[in-house]
């Protein structure tokens, strides 16, 4: 499991610095150049060689290679026939085509609590999850908390050097050590499906119920990857790692000047700090992303930030979310975000999903409910992940902000 997990790791690195290296040629307005063309052309064919490998992995039954998710909901189905030998013969009829299946239903076991279908099933589940939540979609760094938690040292103070005449002792100077320490932390979901709704829906419920556990995987994610606060076991965002001299208060007023003003702060307060800004990215509410894409100069009329239509904002590519409320301060205040992500550490650990229809849960209300006794077919989804930042001067926000 851990080799699968880190040749995962470096399938994803290399289609993320082929991305990066489009990106960059997309931003400047211009085609690849011939030594860029050759970069991203191997790139490609080390993914390739990464995906050839787990397609044979696939062919010896050590992971499912295809999607994950999609082989879930396939194997949902068949389970909810009621037992295991009719689960593989409906397997057999309905998805010949599909042998990850069938493994799947090989390795389950039912317990009290139903059906466990195997974590390496479910491993697409982060890779899908990605583009939808703010910080993974700027370039945040991806690690595998194979035993959850990591430690990642980093130098606090650097070594000083100096002129100094010829016979002059040479100073000595210490180097200050700190690391980055992430622990998994846990998000828990369970999802409901009407057992009729199993047997009778047409291929468009496997797509349904992939995108309902991604929708609230990514909600609960993105949230508090941005603002969480440490508190209940959730991570600690990014608003919660700035320094102090990275909360900087927005003039308030919602004019080009002043707009100019808090942005630019923003920049200078990570380029003052040498942060090397190789990904640097802004997170915009959806409120203050809509406000700045139609602004225009009061004189001309022309649009101020034209190039948002891009998703770019001053040269940096931007992610609007719902997640930065627009209810803060006096009560309709929000924030803006920008930080080299490259800087900004995701701790991921391996994700598990269990599917019963024998299940006993608790409604929204605190009643236990039997699954079994009502039809339904029951999905528990457990992902654990962690935030920090390499150094803290690499974020800054803009608080009180109006528009």
């Amino acid at each position: 499991m851990e080799n699968f997990t880190a040749l995962q790791a470096k399938r994803s690195t290399f289609l993320r610095q082929a991305e990066a290296i489009v990106d960059r040629a997309l931003r400047e307005g211009r085609p690849l150049r011939p030594g860029e063309e050759l970069d991203v052309e191997g790139l490609e064919a080390k993914v390739q060689a990464c995906d050839r490998t787990l397609r044979r992995a696939n062919d010896f039954d050590f992971f499912d290679g295809g999607d994950g998710m999609l082989t879930l909901t396939r194997a949902i189905k068949a389970l909810h026939t009621g037992s295991i030998e009719a689960a593989r013969a409906f397997a057999a009829r309905n998805y010949a085509h599909d042998p990850s299946v069938t493994r799947a239903l090989q390795a389950t076991t039912f317990v009290k609590g139903g059906a466990a279908v195997p974590t390496p099933l479910v491993e697409s589940v982060i890779e899908a999850l990605r583009p939808r939540v703010a910080v993974r979609r700027l370039g945040a760094i991806t690690l595998p908390m194979s035993n959850g938690n990591l430690t990642w040292p980093r130098i606090s103070v650097g070594g000083t050097v100096a002129y100094g005449s010829e016979n002059a002792s040479i100073a000595a100077t210490d180097q200050g050590f700190q690391a980055v320490r992430l622990t998994a932390k846990k998000a828990t979901g369970l999802t409901v499906i009407s057992g009729s709704l199993v047997r009778t829906a047409t291929p468009a419920f496997d797509e349904a119920v992939k995108q309902d556990l991604l929708a609230s995987l990514s909600s609960i994610e993105d949230t508090n990857f941005i603002r969480g606060d440490g508190a209940q076991d959730r991570p600690r965002g990014l608003r919660y790692l700035v320094p102090a001299a990275n909360l900087l208060a927005s003039g308030g007023t919602a004019d080009v000047s002043h707009i100019d003003a808090d942005l630019a702060a923003l920049e200078a307060a990570l380029t003052n700090a040498n942060v090397p800004m190789l990904r640097p990215g802004w997170i915009l509410s959806t409120r203050t992303a809509n406000f700045l894409q139609t602004l225009r100069h009061p004189s001309s009329g022309v649009r101020c930030y034209p190039e948002m239509d891009s998703s770019i904002l001053r040269g940096k590519p931007f992610v609007a979310t719902t997640s930065v409320p627009v209810n803060l301060g006096t009560g309709a205040q929000t924030e803006i975000y920008l930080a080299d992500f490259s800087e900004v550490v995701i701790g991921d650990y391996s994700p598990i999903i269990d599917v019963g229809s024998q299940a006993t849960y608790q409604d929204a209300n605190n009643n236990v409910v039997a699954a079994f006794s009502l039809d339904q077919v029951v999905l528990r989804c457990i992902v654990a992940t962690d935030i920090g930042v390499r150094h803290s001067a690499a974020v800054a926000v803009s608080t009180g902000v109006s528009y």
